[in-house]
């Protein structure tokens, strides 16, 4: 895994933080880091979609939180270094928590509980609000569909 660097201590950061997945989407990982990367998505991956931590601490960066944004960077990254199957039912899953929320209140949201799969977020610290109509979400999903309909081929030996 990828991960802050803090020079003044000269370590790694051991937060688990989706960022860390993000050289995938930066085309930046060699094959074997990109493997290593795809095995570590339980980290993150939840029902409804990935969530930015594994960490509850009720910052809205953290789990049980995704961001459409978030969740797009690590699912085109699969896609491009070829794990398929990992991209299209992370696509699904994040698609699908938004439709839950729709289904719930008509609207588009900024960010979503995608441990419960739907825009319930309760925000205990800091910026609490969770914005209706939000444009990254909305290209995201129309991205997320593209990719979550794509046949998934594997080679048979």
């Amino acid at each position: 895994m990828f991960a802050d660097f803090n020079f003044v201590h000269a370590k790694s950061s051991s937060y688990d933080f989706i960022a860390s997945l993000y050289p995938l989407w930066a085309g930046f990982a060699t094959r074997e880091e990109a493997t290593q990367m795809e095995s570590k998505l339980n980290l993150f991956e939840r029902a409804g979609g990935l969530s930015t931590s594994n960490t509850n601490t009720g910052l809205q960066w953290d789990e049980p939180y995704g961001w459409a944004p978030t969740n797009w960077m690590v699912v085109a990254g699969l896609e491009a270094y070829g794990f398929r199957a990992d991209a299209a039912r992370i696509a699904e899953h994040f698609d699908a928590t938004v439709d839950a929320g729709f289904a719930a209140d008509g609207t588009i949201r900024e960010k979503y509980n995608v441990v419960k799969g739907n825009s319930d977020v309760k925000v205990s610290t800091g910026y609490t609000a969770n914005v209706i109509g939000f444009g990254w979400t909305n290209a995201i999903y129309l991205k997320m569909q593209e990719i979550s309909e794509k046949p998934v081929v594997t080679k048979v030996n």
